[in-house]
């Protein structure tokens, strides 16, 4: 299979004080994975006839790093994208069987924000977490195989994609502890994924994970 697809990058960053402000644009081509053109003869069908999917990206973000008094750091920042997908890749179960397969979809349209956010306290405490939005909503207004009809699934959210999470952990370091080639870490970690559609919202199915 061959694929040609003219692409273009612009990155820029500007720094103030404490703050430094990025701002990025892109045109993108994200070729298939091994696993989702020839799957693993399991669990993954194998679909050689999946395209490339190519996007146009933008992106605005800000940071703020800071020390205080020479034993506190903190470290912010917020970061937004606006993304058009076409040929975008999309994982699909398939209900009979339970296998996965990739397939192109189309238009989709991603807006998101990322939050993050970190504190130190010398090398002995640190704590921070993310926080990630991101809406991926189907663009793709007509069905191929009636194109005089508007799709049912038309502005729906896609399925089978988180669009709400956040992590967070807490770790303490104490070096030398029992000799002084040792370092002690404890740590707590969490996760939360909020609920998602499996399926297409608007037809109805069930399968909110």
């Amino acid at each position: 299979a061959k694929s040609d697809a003219f692409g273009y990058g612009l990155a820029s960053s500007y720094l103030q004080n404490d703050f430094q402000y990025k701002f990025s644009v892109e045109k993108a081509l994200r070729m298939p994975s091994a696993m989702e053109l020839m799957g693993d003869a399991v669990l993954e069908r194998a679909n050689a006839s999946l395209r490339p999917e190519v996007s146009e990206n933008f992106n605005l973000g800000v940071s703020y790093q800071k020390d205080f008094a020479k034993n506190h750091a903190v470290y912010f920042d917020a970061s937004g994208l606006y993304r058009n997908v076409t040929d975008f890749i999309q994982r699909q179960i398939v209900p009979r069987t339970g296998e996965a397969s990739s397939v192109n979809h189309g238009k989709v349209r991603n807006i998101g924000v990322n939050f993050e956010g970190r504190y130190y306290y010398k090398r002995f405490f640190s704590a921070g977490g993310t926080v990630t939005y991101q809406s991926l909503i189907n663009k793709e207004k007509y069905d191929k195989y009636e194109n005089a009809q508007l799709s049912q699934t038309y502005n729906d959210r896609m399925p089978n994609q988180p669009y709400f999470y956040a992590n967070g952990e807490a770790e303490i370091r104490i070096p030398h502890l029992g000799g002084k080639a040792n370092l002690f870490t404890l740590g707590y970690h969490l996760q939360y994924v909020h609920s998602f559609f499996l399926r297409w919202p608007s037809l109805g199915e069930s399968g909110e994970k």
